[in-house]
């Protein structure tokens, strides 16, 4: 049975942030990123114990088609999608936010 996939609060921000800013660039550009978003929602609660530990006990996938990583978190009954950021962020500034949310 497949652990359910939630969003903390912090990570849906960062996909409404991040759809925004696609929209504008483009539109429909904004929806496309929401669907590789699903998709890597849908790798994580099928494969998510085929990733490595990050830090922290956390794992990560890489969005297709977008420049975007997503960190995740298992925990007993649910996996956490903790933070989605953009790969050129500053990968201490994105620990830091990580270790606040989980």
């Amino acid at each position: 049975m497949l652990k359910p996939v939630i969003f903390h609060p912090g990570a849906r921000q960062d996909v409404k942030d991040a759809y925004q800013y696609y929209e504008v660039k483009q539109w429909g550009l904004g929806k496309d990123f929401v669907f590789s978003m699903k998709d890597a929602k849908q790798r994580i609660a099928a494969y998510h114990k085929s990733y490595r530990f990050i830090f922290d006990k956390v794992k990560k996938i890489l969005l297709q088609r977008f420049p975007y990583v997503v960190f995740f978190k298992e925990h007993e009954r649910e996996i956490l999608i903790v933070a989605v950021f953009h790969c050129a962020r500053n990968p201490a500034h994105m620990r830091g936010i990580i270790r606040a949310r989980h």
